[in-house]
């Protein structure tokens, strides 16, 4: 719900979510959390319900035990969405900043041979027919317990690494960029996250107080108030009284990292939102 309710609170447009899983209750759940919302961010909303396999094909089903349940599904998307032109893929973890429009933005720097652009969790896909079925070297012969989702992508785009548009490094803050930042990714310190991946549970972890904080202020958060409250309410939340612990408990800009893109004067805020009017609390 998070998720949801960040991307939504930050687009400008209307966005289509399709919520891959096979549990009917949590689908129905999810409908019941954002009926509450504000209707200028529900109306913004189309919510859409997609079984995790679908009506595969047999030899497709191969990869439903891989890994981790569902962690293969995202492979298929061409084959269950047949109708989208692209998609992008998001981990159920994962907390936006900036708007999500920006990252169909992203599709106008692919290259002519391009199918997929990531910056994992967050992966759009155009065309991906080709990469799912291009025959030779990039097409890898699974055996069974082999191959990992991540051990095909790897393979496919080694071999032919144009199909692969890598997206900038701010749309996947994670916990472990607390440290060595400036050689994992620069652009996070010069204008924050676009998005942060609670990856290893990092969200509800005691081990990452900082995260939980992040995680639970927005999980409150009512869609009425404006993005600067937001901000300002994540930076309490971030920096209280005591001593602090964690991975990125002595990690200086971290409050910079996760309200940046908030605050009224943030580049990509100036680009996509007028700011002459914020009387809809977007």
């Amino acid at each position: 719900e998070t998720a949801l309710k960040s991307a939504v609170y930050l687009a400008t447009r209307a966005i289509r979510f399709y919520v891959v899983t096979d549990d009917l209750l949590l689908y129905t759940r999810l409908g019941g959390a954002i009926a509450p919302w504000p209707p200028h961010h529900r109306l913004k909303l189309d919510l859409q319900y997609l079984p995790t396999w679908g009506d595969l094909p047999p030899h497709l089903r191969l990869l439903e035990d891989k890994f981790r349940p569902c962690s293969c599904q995202r492979l298929l998307l061409p084959h269950l969405l047949p109708h989208e032109e692209a998609v992008i893929y998001l981990d159920t973890d994962v907390i936006f900043l900036a708007p999500p429009d920006l990252l169909w933005a992203q599709l106008r720097a692919f290259g002519p041979h391009a199918v997929l652009g990531g910056a994992a969790p967050t992966m759009i896909q155009r065309g991906a027919q080709e990469a799912a079925t291009a025959p030779g070297p990039a097409q890898p012969r699974l055996q069974p317990g082999d191959w990992q989702h991540q051990d095909l992508l790897n393979h496919v785009f080694n071999q032919r690494p144009a199909l692969l548009h890598p997206l900038p490094c701010p749309w996947n803050f994670r916990w472990p960029m607390c440290e060595a930042t400036q050689e994992r990714c620069p652009a996070l310190l010069q204008g924050g996250a676009y998005a942060v991946h609670g990856i290893g549970g990092a969200f509800v972890s005691r081990a990452h107080p900082e995260m939980v904080k992040f995680h639970a202020t927005w999980a409150s958060w009512q869609l009425t108030g404006a993005r600067g409250a937001l901000a300002a309410a994540l930076q309490g939340a971030l920096v209280p009284p005591g001593p602090r612990v964690g991975a990125c408990a002595h990690f200086r800009p971290l409050v910079y990292l996760l309200t940046n893109q908030l605050w009224a004067d943030s580049p990509l805020y100036r680009h996509y939102y007028d700011d002459s009017d914020d009387s809809d609390g977007r």
